[in-house]
Order: C-alpha cells, then sequence, then structure tokens
C-alpha cells in the first residue's frame, strides 16, 4: 500500500450529471471509508477525484471482497420483499445467509420481521398502521438501519413526511428503491460466500473508471435518478429502447443518498407554519429558469434539491456536517424556494467552501413519473447586486405565492415569472444590465397589480420603496437610462383636501398608490391615474397636462414639478429626433418610479452639459421656458394650460404663439417668433417637457430664446 494520501484518483464514471451519477461519487466515498478513515474526496472539472493512501487495484479489490452494504429495508412498502404478493427472492436469500458481509443485514431483515408480527401486519401497511410501522421501525431497529431510516422519512408532531429524494418512503410510483437494492446486491456478489459473481468486476471497473463493458443488465430500474436510463420511447434510435444498468451504479447510487439524513425542525419565521420537513438542500420548486418551466409544475412536482460541488477535498465526517448543516439563508429567514436559494448563493448565505450548486428540479413528466432534471449550475460567488432584493423582503414571498395561485390573474402570474427569471439572473451575473432587467421586471409587477387592482387590494401590498443605491447599480451610462431617471424623479405638490400641501412624485400619476410613510393602495386615485398603455408620446403628455390641471387647482403661480436627477438637454434633443429606444426607456421609467426619489441619499451627477452637444430647436426652448420649473430672471412664468394643450394635439403655431406672448407679458423677449414644424414633432416636443432639467440647463436655453435685457444679461435665480 501507498503512503499516506499519497494518490489521486479519478472517477471518470462520478459526474454531476445525472444525479444517480453525483450520488454514486458520494456512495462510493462512504464505502471506500471502511477502509480508509483518511480518505478525502473533491470535485475538478465535473470528475469527482479520491485522495486516498489506496490505489486503483486496491479500491477495486476492497468493494468487490470487503465491502459491508447498508442495511437498506422499508416494511413499510408494498413491493419491498417481505409480503406475500412481493418479489422476495433476494430478501430471502439475505436473510439465509451465511456471509459476515450481510450479517448486519441479515439482523436487520429479521428484527423487521419481527416487528411486524408484533404489530399483526400481514399486508401492506396504511395510513395509521403505516404510521405505527415507521414509528417501531425507528425505535427497535438496530442502529446500523437508522442512517437509512434518517434519510427515507422523518416523524413529525402531526404525521411522517418523506423527503423527495428517495420519494415516499423508499419508492418511486412503483419502482421500490430497497427491495431493488437488495436483487443488485445478490447480483454483486453470492450473498452465502461473500464472494464477487464472475460479472462484478467488469461492472465496477465500469461503473467507477469508465472501462468499457458489453455486459450491463437489463430491465433494472433506476427511477428518478437518471431519466435517460429508465428506457421508453426516444430513449435511443428506434421507437423504444429497455434500460440498462450497471448494478454497481444502482448500489453505489443507494450508498450515496445516505449523506441526506433529513430532519424536522421549527420554522421560526411564522409560529403558524408548524414543523416541516427539512432535508439536505432542498426547497420548494420555483417554476423558472428552465426550459420547460411551467406554473402547472409546482402544483406538481415534489422539490428542489441544490447539490453541492467542492474543489478542497473532504472527509466523509466533514461532508456528513456540511450536510447536517445544508441549510441556506436569506437574510434572517431560511431559504423557501429555489428563487430563495439563488439569493443565499450569491449573497454567501451559505458558506461551507462550495464552489458550486448544482439545482436539480424532481419533476412531473411523462404522465405519472419524477425525474431529476439538472436545471442549471450556480457559481458560489458573492454578488452586490442581489443584495438589492433585499428592499423587497417581506414582499417577494408573498407575491410570488398568491401570484402563483389558482384564482391570480394571468397577467398576475407572468409578471411573476418574469421578475423570478431576472432574479435568477442577477443571482448568476453582475452588472447594470441585469439589475435593469430586475427593475423592469419589478415594474411589470407593480403594472400588472393596478390593472388588477381589485383582486390585488386586500392580498398584495404595492412594491416596497427601493432605495437609491439601485440608481447607481443600474446606471448603464445610455441616454435611455438617463432620460427615465429624471422622469421617474419628477415630484411636485399640490393641495390635498384639506388644503395643506401634500408630496406628489409622478408614480401617482402612473400607479394607483399614496406615499407616506409606506407605500399603499389608494382606491380612489383615478383623478391622478392618467397613464395609458399603448402611445409612449400620448401617455407623456396625458401625464404632464394632468399635472399642470393639479398645479393650477392648487393656486400655483408657475410650474413648479422638478426633479431629483435631472435630463440632459442633449438627450431631450435626441427624444425629440426620434433617436432615443423609447420602449427601453419607458420599461426602464416604469421600474425607476419604484425609487424612494424623496431619499436624502440621490445625489443628482447629470448636471454637466457637453459644449459639443446638440441643443433642442426653438420651439422646444420657447415652451420650456414656460414650463421650466425655474424663475426666469426672478420671475415665475404663470402657468397657461392652453399653450401645452396645443402643443400636445400638435398645433404648433398656435402654440408657440401663446407661449410668445407668455413670455412678453413677464417682461421676457423671445429673439424668434411662431412657426410651424410637423404635428409628430411638436407632440414629440410636447412629451419631452415633462422632463426635468436645471438651472443652468434653463440659463443655456434662454441665451438661444431670449433677447438680451438691457438691465439684466440673463435670466437667474
Amino acid at each position: 500500500m501507498n503512503n499516506l494520501n499519497s494518490n489521486i484518483i479519478p472517477l471518470y464514471g462520478c459526474t454531476p450529471i445525472p444525479l444517480s451519477n453525483y450520488l454514486k461519487a458520494l456512495g462510493t466515498l462512504k464505502i471506500l471509508y471502511q477502509k480508509d478513515k483518511k480518505i478525502r474526496g473533491y470535485w475538478e472539472d465535473d470528475i469527482f477525484y479520491l485522495k486516498t493512501s489506496l490505489n486503483k487495484v486496491d479500491i477495486i479489490n476492497f468493494i468487490l471482497e470487503e465491502y459491508v452494504p447498508t442495511p437498506v429495508i422499508a416494511p413499510w412498502n408494498g413491493g419491498s420483499g417481505f409480503y406475500p404478493k412481493d418479489s422476495h427472492e433476494a430478501l430471502d436469500k439475505i436473510k439465509n445467509s451465511n456471509t459476515h458481509r450481510l450479517s448486519t443485514y441479515k439482523e436487520v431483515i429479521n428484527k423487521a420481521i419481527d416487528l411486524k408480527k408484533e404489530l399483526n401486519i400481514n399486508q401492506k401497511p396504511k395510513d395509521k398502521e403505516k404510521e405505527v410501522l415507521l414509528i417501531e421501525c425507528r425505535n427497535n431497529l438496530p442502529d446500523e438501519a437508522v442512517e437509512w431510516l434518517d434519510v427515507t422519512y422523518a416523524l413529525t408532531a402531526d404525521k411522517p413526511k418523506f423527503p423527495p429524494l428517495l420519494g415516499t418512503g423508499g419508492n418511486d410510483g412503483h419502482l421500490e428503491f430497497t427491495n431493488n437494492f437488495m436483487q443488485r446486491i445478490c447480483e454483486v456478489f453470492d450473498p452465502n460466500t461473500g464472494k464477487p459473481t464472475p460479472e462484478s468486476r467488469e461492472w465496477l471497473e465500469n461503473s467507477l473508471f469508465m472501462e468499457p463493458t458489453n455486459k450491463m443488465v437489463q430491465g433494472i430500474a433506476i427511477g428518478q435518478f437518471n431519466p435517460s436510463a429508465s428506457g421508453g420511447i426516444n430513449a435511443e434510435t428506434g421507437y423504444e429502447s429497455k434500460s440498462l444498468v450497471n448494478p454497481w451504479d444502482f448500489i453505489l447510487m443507494i450508498e450515496g443518498t445516505l449523506f441526506f439524513a433529513s430532519s424536522t425542525v421549527i420554522r421560526l419565521q411564522s409560529v403558524n407554519d408548524g414543523n416541516f420537513l427539512s432535508s439536505p438542500f432542498t426547497v420548494q420548486v420555483s417554476t423558472v429558469g428552465y426550459g420547460s418551466a411551467s406554473h402547472n409544475d409546482e402544483k406538481n412536482d415534489r422539490a428542489e434539491m441544490w447539490v453541492p460541488l467542492w474543489n478542497n477535498p473532504a472527509n466523509v465526517p466533514e461532508l456528513k456536517v456540511l450536510m447536517g448543516e445544508g441549510r441556506s439563508q436569506v437574510g434572517t429567514r431560511i431559504a423557501k424556494n429555489g428563487i430563495d436559494f439563488a439569493r443565499a448563493i450569491a449573497t454567501l448565505g451559505i458558506d461551507r467552501g462550495i464552489e458550486y450548486f448544482l439545482r436539480y428540479g424532481f419533476l412531473l413528466r411523462n404522465g405519472r413519473s419524477y425525474f431529476a432534471v439538472p436545471l442549471g449550475k450556480f457559481k458560489v460567488v458573492i454578488n452586490p447586486e442581489a443584495e438589492l432584493l433585499t428592499d423587497i423582503d417581506p414582499w417577494l414571498p408573498i407575491f410570488i405565492s398568491k401570484a402563483n395561485s389558482n384564482e391570480a390573474p394571468s397577467s398576475i402570474s407572468e409578471s411573476s415569472r418574469q421578475l423570478e427569471n431576472a432574479i435568477l439572473n442577477i443571482c448568476k451575473n453582475k452588472g447594470p444590465l441585469y439589475v435593469q432587467e430586475l427593475l423592469i421586471s419589478l415594474g411589470e409587477c407593480e403594472k400588472a397589480m393596478a390593472r388588477s387592482l381589485t383582486w390585488c387590494i386586500n392580498k398584495i401590498k404595492p412594491i416596497p420603496l427601493l432605495s437609491a443605491r439601485w440608481i447607481d447599480k443600474a446606471n448603464d451610462g445610455s441616454p435611455e437610462f438617463r432620460l427615465a431617471c429624471s422622469l421617474a424623479s419628477l415630484y411636485g405638490y399640490k393641495k390635498n383636501q384639506k388644503g395643506k400641501d401634500e408630496y406628489y412624485p409622478i408614480i401617482r400619476n402612473i400607479f394607483p398608490v399614496k406615499i407616506n410613510r409606506y407605500v399603499e393602495w389608494e382606491s380612489n386615485s383615478n383623478n391622478d391615474v392618467v397613464w395609458q398603455e399603448g402611445d409612449v408620446i400620448k401617455a407623456l403628455t396625458n401625464v404632464m397636462s394632468r399635472r399642470i390641471v393639479d398645479l393650477v387647482s392648487s393656486n400655483s403661480e408657475f410650474y413648479a414639478d422638478k426633479g431629483r436627477i435631472y435630463a440632459n438637454l442633449g438627450d431631450i434633443a435626441a427624444f425629440i429626433e426620434g433617436k432615443i429606444n423609447i420602449q427601453k426607456m419607458i420599461s426602464l421609467f416604469m421600474g425607476l418610479i419604484l425609487i424612494d426619489w424623496n431619499s436624502k441619499d440621490i445625489h443628482d451627477e447629470n448636471e454637466s452639459i457637453n459644449k459639443e452637444e446638440i441643443f433642442p430647436d426653438a420651439f422646444y426652448g420657447t415652451l420650456k421656458l414656460c414650463f421650466s420649473g425655474n424663475k426666469i430672471e426672478g420671475t415665475p412664468i404663470p402657468i397657461n394650460p392652453k399653450i401645452y394643450r396645443l402643443a400636445s394635439i400638435g398645433k404648433s403655431n398656435e402654440s408657440m404663439k401663446l407661449a410668445i406672448i407668455r413670455l412678453k407679458g413677464s417682461n421676457l423677449m423671445p429673439a424668434t417668433s411662431a412657426y410651424v414644424i410637423s404635428e409628430k414633432k411638436c407632440k414629440r416636443i410636447a412629451a419631452s417637457l415633462l422632463f426635468p432639467v436645471n438651472h443652468n440647463a434653463i440659463d443655456k436655453i434662454g441665451k438661444k430664446i431670449l433677447k438680451i435685457n438691457a438691465n439684466k444679461n440673463n435670466m437667474g435665480e
């Protein structure tokens, strides 16, 4: 034997996909731990490696000649070999065996038979009788069997619960795992002598090292762990195939499942939730992030399991600790579903030296069969962008739960799926485009809820205000983003029913919400909400028209709306000329209005205007001076709603005439006269007046539009 831990042995047959091969890697490590207590295992380039004092020949010889199987039984299942109608040939062989390799197995089987007799159970037990048998097995079977029982079921206050890894207590539909395990044991070594069968070595070399063999066994069912080996239609060329499985694959796979012992824990977040089954790295299904995803999956599928891949050699006790602590945290709460788990990975809610997680879903396919389907590989790295999601806790799980219910409107369900996909993407990727995707999806969620306000109002709250950090993280430097920010930051004040000034952000014109300390639905806000889907230019002019009316009704002297982030005149010029991706801008706007624009943490960084920039034309400049949000030469320009109304319907000449008259009435002399532009451009200019600009921009506009005043060089405040 070589020096301690001097050998690095790649197991080419042990890969992360399919799940059977992943479990086979763990099972091999567990078995070899019987021989080498210092053995370690790790993953590299999707291959499992052993670091051990054993060499390849030692490994093969030990497993063939000395390996002692875990006593795997399930006397509570039909088909387990314990009942008259079952196939019990393998169970009888083990029960009557003479080899020391099966002595513990034999003892466990006989003890289970005695328990059945004591409980007078002669047929497959059901309901309460089954529960009693499960309890008695847990209390009375030898310690060697407890490891299997812990991964098969957990006893709770109300009734036993079954982890998804082993179906419903050690069976998957009509496939009973324990009886199959006993049959495979009898195929790889003689139950009387303990000697390996003639084919066993070739099978084992193929299973671990991918050595070629033509002796695969036909008809062995492997269940959900390897769908491609289950046979059936389209499993290979031709119309239909029969399953071909290596017996050692099945044995090592079942041994590998023993790392995933379950327990019953108390959910601390809500006393009403009571007990729930906690399996290592196992959560509820999130029906997003894979091609065949459907909301119906969530109703039918069992669960998701995120299996860890680690690159630092770990021994069996370390892995048992890892799996035993296999919980993931999102903030202060336990991850509940696949979306939560992805967030936990991205925010280092899991910190156990794991390099990757491979996401598996136990999904219902081919009618009534469950398959362990790989749904993606996630690297465990900290992603600051994913921390943004803390702003929408605890709203997020409530929204997803309600959106996935049977009575939810289809638009809300669809927006939920879009949001969940965006969350998965931002957990896996960095950069402003992924933050923008998330913002846009949040805007779509708010929009869908607003459309179905009657359904939502007592079920789901509006999205809570987002922090200012979203602005920096989502900034891709594009003019569309800059314009969307300036528009989303627009605010003013208007008189409420009590005659007091009320904060009036633009979100009030888009969604039926009110903002006090929190965001709440406002079912009586129809007069404020004027946004309509479809024609973006029309929607923007509707908003500004409404805000002008509100300012007039509040006895405002002049157009007083401002922005926390001001628009760039060059970007406005591009908007007017149709050089902006207006759909991108509006999609971003719908998400950006969810930000808390009243926050002290927001600082405008878009004030500077390059000298080379193209400025909007004189028509825009003349009208903007009438709706600037600033005083001109210290004088407010009284609001004339008709100026804007004419511009919004394309009456450029009439609108500009009134604007010039209005400016002259305030002792400001425009250097231009009224003229006609196209109706389309006129409407775009009217829409562009909604973008807030700062004092410096108004000053530059004044220099271009107004004649020099003899007493004052320019305008100001």
